[in-house]
Order: C-alpha cells, then structure tokens, then sequence
C-alpha cells in the first residue's frame, strides 16, 4: 500500500506574541525582575496562577525606588506550519 500524501495548502510563517508588564529590578543586571502576563492593552490575564502572581506585582508597583515600570513589552516567535 502506497502512503501518498497530498498538500491541500502551502507552508505558512505564523507569528506568535505574547505580552508582558515588566519590572527591571534597579541596579540589577539587565533582565532581573519580573513580567505579568497581560494583552496587548496592558490587561492583566487572569490564569491559574493569578492570585499568586498578583501579590508580587503589587508589590512592583508599590515600590518604584526597587523596580523601573517598562511598562507593556510585546515578546514574539514566529514558526512555519504547513496544514493539510
């Protein structure tokens, strides 16, 4: 038995972001701190984990002498998919 396969579409690039409110921990090399989960207005996303993370990220926004507010950071990946 023959295992032909038939492309019904190209390969497609397709672009993953994600969104962040990020914390820099002053005077901490670069990428210490923190990032909350959010969209791409700055909302945070209530997951799983958002009762736990929340504490800390009232604690960056409390303390501004301990953390820079980079406000909202987009981060992306891009991969390439091929449907059939």
């Amino acid at each position: 038995m023959s295992h032909i396969v038939k492309t019904v579409s190209e390969r497609k690039e397709m672009q993953h972001v994600e969104y962040g409110i990020e914390f820099q921990a002053i005077g901490k090399e670069e990428g210490c701190g923190c990032r909350f989960p959010c969209n791409k207005d700055g909302m945070l996303i209530h997951d799983e984990n958002f009762d736990i993370w929340f504490q800390n990220y009232k604690y960056c926004l409390s303390h501004p002498e301990l953390f820079e507010n980079r406000g909202v950071v987009a981060n992306s990946a891009s991969s390439d998919h091929r449907f059939r």
